[in-house]
């Protein structure tokens, strides 16, 4: 189950990836920006000691990229909100990826909501922590940008580490699953089975196979007597 989880995750950051690509060839070019912390870096690389203001001309550049990529950031995040999130709630719990994978999100209440994948998704696809770094990049100044937005960047990566950690060693259950109150299934002729109860599931498959064995036994050894 844990492969067919990470293989549904890589098939659909591909497939957003292409998308992603596909659209930003429409957005407005922020090549000029982009050359230009490319020859700031490089000329740094070509010093023999990295001063003060080398590192400020970085932060410069880094900052016209970042503000020239707004828009691309917000497209980009709207692409996530929309597969992640708008897509499995009106495809049973599916992206295209799990979709492959034959497994799904379930919400462990009534029916999946969206509140819950967008509470999900914030978590392990980290659009929220995107939008908020837009909202830093148009309303602080550059200093305050790099020092909060940097905080933000270790507490996005602390809390994505946390969730695939706990998929490794939680029975399949993420963070992202316990705060939003879902959990992955996978789809069998016999039913939907929790991802953390697949190996009950085996087991009572099991059971049921023999007792439907003993059961034939017993018919056919009934009958012979009856004979």
């Amino acid at each position: 189950m844990l492969f067919r989880r990470i293989g549904a995750y890589i098939i659909d950051i591909i497939i957003i990836t292409l998308v992603i690509a596909v659209v930003g060839m429409f957005l407005p070019n922020n090549s000029k920006a982009d050359e230009k912390i490319v020859e700031e870096v490089k000329s740094v690389i070509k010093g023999e000691k990295t001063t003060d203001e080398d590192v400020q001309k970085i932060k410069d550049a880094a900052y016209d990229m970042a503000k020239g990529g707004i828009v691309t950031s917000l497209m980009t995040i709207v692409v996530y909100f929309l597969y992640f999130v708008i897509v499995p709630l009106y495809n049973s719990g599916q992206t295209p990826g799990k979709m492959l994978a034959k497994i799904r999100i379930k919400s462990k209440k009534d029916k999946l909501s969206l509140w819950q994948l967008t509470l999900r998704g914030a978590f392990i696809y980290s659009y929220l922590f995107s939008l908020i770094d837009v909202l830093l990049l148009v309303t602080l100044s550059k200093n305050s940008y790099f020092s909060i937005g940097g905080a933000l960047s270790y507490v996005q990566s602390i809390l994505l580490f946390i969730c695939f950690l706990m998929i490794l060693f939680n029975g399949g259950i993420g963070l992202h699953d316990l705060v939003s109150s879902t959990v992955v299934v996978m789809d069998v002729e016999e039913g939907e089975v929790e991802v953390s109860n697949v190996s009950k599931w085996k087991e009572k498959e099991k059971t049921s196979t023999k007792k439907g064995i003993n059961s034939e036994r017993v018919k056919n050894h009934t009958k012979r007597k009856g004979e």
